[in-house]
C-alpha cells in the first residue's frame, strides 16, 4: 500500500481496528464499456475527480504531484463517505439520462485506465474512517478488495485518492516546448490539463508539484464582455472574440466547462439579427441551471442533449443578452455622427469593442448604408503593363437618408450632399411594366438632347425628382454604368449615320453617362468655374473615363486635367452651331501648336547657352526672336477664338465687346 502524503499521516496514527472487504458491483455490460467511457485524457479524468469533490461539498481541494514516485494524490475536505462499497458501485441498472446525477461511483471509474498501476482510497467522517488499496485490474475483475478500518473517527471529514502511474507525469503537467522566447528551446510546465479540469468549481485548489505549492484560480478561457442571468435557465456570458476562428459555445454543468456543438447549433437557429451579430462576433458560455430542463449527455457530460428544451433555453438566453446589448447601444449611438464611416470609429464614444463594430451595430439599429464612387479620390499607379487607375468608393451609414427608386437620382443627390438610398422597387408578377413605371416616376427629364458625336454627355432643359412632399431640381443626372430605363427611369440613347453597305453596314450607338440640365454654353461655364472646387470636375472626369480612365492619367498627379477638359469641351460643342464647332476645334488645335512651339523655344534657349562661337550664337538669337514672334502671333489667334469657341468666362470684357 502506498504511503499517504505527510499532510495526512494522522490517518495512520490509529491502529487498524480490523479488516473488511468489498468488491466492485458493476453490471457485466458496464464492465466492458468502462474503459471506452473513461480512458481519455487527464483533463477528463481530473474533471471526474473534481466533480466528485464538489458534490461532496468540498471547500478545499489539494492535488499533490510527485514526479519521482509518479504519484498523484488528491484530497478534499468534503463530507467524506462512510461506506467504501459506494466507490465501487456503478451501472447496476444501466445509465439513466433522465437523472441529473448519475449512479454513484461511476465517476470514480474514470481512474481505471491502463496508465494507472495502483489506487489507494481513504475517506473519513465523524462516524468512520477507512482505507483501501487495489489495482485497476482487481476492480474491473470484481475481486474482493480489503478495507482497512481505522480505530477512531476524526474531527473533520474528507476523501483522499492516491494514484500511482506507470509512466511519467508529462501529460498531466502539460509540458510544452518554448521555441520563441530564447535562442534555445526550453521546456515549460503549464499545468494546462489541471487548469482546464479545474474549470469554474467554487472550491480552492492548491497544486503541490515536488514540494512547491501553487494556488490554481477558477479557469476561464476568457472574461465576459456581457452577462445576463435569467431564471430558470441560468447565466449566459458573451465575449467579443476572434472573428477569424470558427465559432463555438461553451456550456458549464456542475461548474465543469466543455465546448458544446449542440448549444452552438441551437444558438445558430435563433432568428434574430442581434443574436446573429453576437454569435458571429464573439463566444458564448452558458452556466446552466438544471431547473431549465437541459441535461448533459451521460456518462461523459461533455455535450448537451439536443432537444426542444435546449433550443428554448438558447433562444431565451441569447434574446435576453441581445436586448441588453441593444439597450446599451441605444443610449450611446445618438451621439454618433451621421455619415458614419470606418475612419471615424476611433473617435466614437462607448466601449472600445462596441465602437470597433459600430458599422455592424448601426445596421442593426436601422441605419442605411450608402456606397458611392469617390470620384475626387481617383488616382493612378504604375504596373508592369503601364499606368493603371483606381476609383475608390465611400461607404457610409446614415440614420434616415432619403430614398429613391432611381439609381441615378440616388447617386446624384448623394454627391450633391443629400444622402439618398436607392431602393429597388417591387411589383406584382402579373404586371411586367410595373417596376419600370415606378422608376420612371422617380425622375422627370424635360427636353432631352442626345447626339451620337457626344458619347458621354447629354443635355436637358430641366431635371426634377420627387422628394418627400415636393420636387427637387437637379443640376445634372449621372449614372456609373450608363443609364437604364428600369434602373434609372431615363435612358438617353443616340445612333450615328450608317457606315458601310448592305449586310456589313452598322451604326454607332451611344449611351451617355451624364445629363446636364442647361445649354452646352452653360455647361462649359459651369465646368470651368467649378473646376477648382473639384466636385463637378471629378464627376465629369468620371463620365469621360469610365471605360478608359488610364488614357487620362499623367502618371504623377493622377488625372491629366488639361487633356480631360479639352476632350470634354471638344465633345459637347457638337450641340452648338457649326461656326462654334469650328472655332472650338481651332482653339484647341492652336493650343496644341503652342505647346509644340514652347518645346522648340526651350530647346533653342538651351542650345544658345552651349554655343561658344559668337557667329552661331548670333544666329540662334535671331532664330529665338523669330520663334517668340511666331508664338505671340499664335497666342493672338488663340485668344481671338475664345469668344467664338464659347470659352470666354461669364463677365469677361472681351465677351461684351464681341
Amino acid at each position: 500500500m502506498n504511503t499517504l502524503p505527510e499532510r495526512y499521516n494522522v490517518l495512520t496514527a490509529y491502529a487498524p481496528a480490523g479488516e473488511d472487504s468489498v468488491k466492485a458491483s458493476i453490471a457485466v455490460r458496464m464492465l466492458a464499456e468502462m474503459p471506452r467511457f473513461f480512458n481519455g485524457n487527464w483533463s477528463a479524468r481530473l474533471r471526474e475527480m473534481f466533480q466528485n469533490a464538489y458534490r461532496a461539498g468540498a471547500k478545499n481541494v489539494w492535488l499533490d504531484l510527485d514526479t519521482t514516485r509518479k504519484t498523484v494524490v488528491m484530497t478534499d475536505d468534503g463530507q467524506g463517505c462512510a461506506d467504501p462499497a459506494i466507490f465501487l458501485l456503478a451501472g447496476a441498472t444501466g445509465w439513466d439520462e433522465s437523472k441529473v446525477t448519475e449512479p454513484a461511483g461511476a465517476g470514480f471509474f474514470a481512474l481505471l485506465s491502463e496508465e494507472i498501476t495502483h489506487v489507494t482510497v481513504a475517506s473519513w467522517t465523524h462516524a468512520r474512517a477507512w482505507r483501501m488499496s487495489f489495482t485497476p485490474e482487481q476492480a474491473l475483475a470484481r475481486q474482493e478488495i480489503p478495507v482497512c478500518e481505522l480505530s477512531a473517527p476524526l474531527t473533520e471529514s474528507g476523501t483522499l485518492v492516491s494514484l500511482t502511474l506507470g509512466d511519467p507525469l508529462d501529460e498531466l503537467l502539460g509540458i510544452e516546448t518554448d521555441r520563441w522566447t530564447s535562442d534555445e528551446p526550453t521546456t515549460i510546465i503549464t499545468l494546462k490539463p489541471i487548469r482546464l479540469a479545474r474549470a469554474l468549481y467554487p472550491f480552492t485548489l492548491t497544486v503541490t508539484l515536488d514540494g512547491i505549492a501553487t494556488d490554481i484560480p477558477v479557469y476561464r478561457s476568457w472574461e465576459p464582455t456581457l452577462t445576463v442571468t435569467l431564471a430558470p435557465f441560468g447565466t449566459l456570458e458573451w465575449h467579443i472574440g476572434n472573428t477569424f476562428k470558427s465559432a463555438y459555445a461553451e456550456a458549464s454543468w456542475d461548474y465543469g466547462v466543455f465546448r458544446s456543438t449542440a448549444l452552438n447549433a441551437a444558438i445558430g437557429k435563433v432568428k434574430s439579427p442581434w443574436v446573429k451579430f453576437l454569435n458571429e462576433k464573439g463566444e458564448f458560455r452558458w452556466l446552466i441551471d438544471p431547473a431549465c430542463g437541459v441535461r448533459p449527455v451521460l456518462p461523459g457530460r461533455n455535450e448537451l442533449v439536443d432537444n426542444v428544451a435546449l433550443f428554448a433555453a438558447a433562444s431565451a438566453m441569447t434574446s435576453a443578452l441581445a436586448d441588453q446589448l441593444k439597450a446599451t447601444v441605444e443610449q450611446i449611438a445618438p451621439a454618433w455622427p451621421d455619415g458614419l464611416e470606418y475612419s471615424l470609429l476611433v473617435k466614437l464614444n462607448g466601449p472600445v469593442w462596441m465602437t470597433n463594430y459600430a458599422l455592424d451595430i448601426v445596421g442593426l439599429l436601422g441605419w442605411q448604408n450608402i456606397t458611392n464612387l469617390a470620384w475626387e479620390d481617383a488616382y493612378s499607379y504604375e504596373t508592369s503593363d503601364g499606368w493603371e487607375s483606381e476609383k475608390p468608393r465611400h461607404s457610409r451609414w446614415y440614420r434616415a437618408p432619403r430614398e429613391s427608386h432611381s439609381s441615378a437620382v440616388a447617386d446624384t443627390l448623394t454627391h450633391l450632399g443629400t444622402p439618398t438610398l436607392y431602393v429597388k422597387p417591387t411589383a406584382d408578377k402579373g404586371d411586367a411594366n410595373a417596376v419600370t413605371k415606378l422608376v420612371k416616376a422617380s425622375v422627370k427629364v424635360e427636353g432631352l438632347r442626345v447626339d451620337w458625336r457626344s458619347p458621354n454627355v447629354a443635355f436637358a432643359k430641366s431635371i426634377t425628382a420627387p422628394v418627400d412632399d415636393g420636387e427637387v431640381n437637379l443640376p445634372f443626372l449621372m449614372s456609373e454604368d450608363g443609364f437604364a430605363l428600369d434602373l434609372d427611369g431615363v435612358e438617353p440613347h443616340a445612333k450615328g449615320p450608317k457606315t458601310g453597305k448592305g449586310k456589313n453596314s452598322w451604326r454607332t450607338e451611344v449611351y451617355p453617362h451624364f445629363i446636364f440640365a442647361g445649354t452646352p454654353a452653360e455647361f462649359s461655364e459651369w465646368l470651368t468655374s467649378e473646376r477648382e472646387a473639384g466636385l463637378n470636375w471629378a464627376l465629369i472626369f468620371f463620365a469621360f473615363t469610365s471605360d478608359d480612365m488610364g488614357s487620362f492619367l499623367d502618371g504623377e498627379s493622377g488625372i491629366d486635367y488639361e487633356t480631360v477638359l479639352e476632350d470634354i469641351l471638344r465633345e459637347v460643342v457638337v450641340f452648338e452651331r457649326p461656326t462654334m464647332i469650328r472655332a472650338r476645334n481651332a482653339y484647341y488645335d492652336t493650343q496644341a501648336a503652342l505647346v509644340e512651339l514652347a518645346d522648340v523655344l526651350h530647346g533653342l534657349r538651351r542650345s544658345a547657352l552651349l554655343v561658344k562661337s559668337p557667329v552661331r550664337r548670333a544666329k540662334l538669337k535671331k532664330l529665338l526672336k523669330s520663334v517668340e514672334s511666331e508664338i505671340d502671333q499664335v497666342v493672338a489667334i488663340r485668344d481671338g477664338l475664345v469668344v467664338k469657341a464659347g470659352l470666354a468666362p461669364k463677365g469677361d470684357p472681351s465677351a461684351k465687346k464681341n
